[in-house]
């Protein structure tokens, strides 16, 4: 043991063991909070965390530009934009097809019964029923003779035209009877209906 304590150590010695002392504590204070430098090199990638980072501290010159998302705002933080131009009207025949053609809808029929007017022993009377507005346009119509009897014949049942200039027989329905040797009232009826128009058929030869 004496023969140890004997000997002491060189300044080369000395000096690196300093050294060493050094960068030993160097290395400590590096892990230590508060202390020392840390650079991206230090910091295992993934690992900061939002509590890592200090409330309101990172500015725009933190984040690179144009880098940000919509999915990254909260809803409504973000204003809409103005309104984008109409866009360009489809090229020619770009439309749906047509569809099929339903069926025609019911048409309305209007019953209407006309004045009662006597006619003479025999006399030939007729008498003609008009078509409401609601319903102008007739198709069908016909008479009642009291007190029945067979004495009597029809000379015209048919629509006329009620001296309208167009000239389509679509207004009334003429009634016209010969009396016998007793007099007669006579009843006109119109059936109308609500069609928007009523042709002519040409006549049968």
């Amino acid at each position: 043991m004496r023969r140890v304590l004997r000997y002491r150590p060189s300044p080369a010695m000395g000096v690196a063991v300093l050294a060493l002392f050094i960068a030993l504590s160097a290395g400590a204070a590096a892990n230590l909070p508060g202390i020392g430098l840390v650079n991206s090199g230090d910091i295992k990638d993934n690992t900061i965390r939002s509590k890592d980072i200090r409330n309101n501290t990172v500015g725009t010159r933190d984040v690179r530009n144009f880098s940000l998302l919509a999915d990254d705002f909260k809803a409504g933080q973000l204003p809409a934009g103005p309104r984008g131009p109409q866009g360009l009207p489809g090229a020619t025949g770009a439309t749906g097809a047509t569809g099929a053609t339903g069926p025609p809808g019911p048409v309305k029929l209007v019953y209407r019964k006309g004045t009662s007017n006597s006619i003479a022993a025999n006399t030939t009377g007729g008498f003609g029923t008009g078509c409401p507005e609601s319903a102008p346009n007739v198709v069908g119509g016909g008479f009642d003779v009291t007190p029945p009897t067979a004495d009597f014949r029809v000379v015209i049942s048919k629509p006329t035209d009620g001296g309208d200039p167009d000239g389509i027989p679509d207004d009334n329905w003429e009634v016209q009877i010969r009396t016998g040797a007793n007099p007669a009232t006579v009843t006109t009826y119109a059936i109308c209906t609500t069609a928007s128009e009523v042709e002519q058929a040409p006549d049968e030869l």
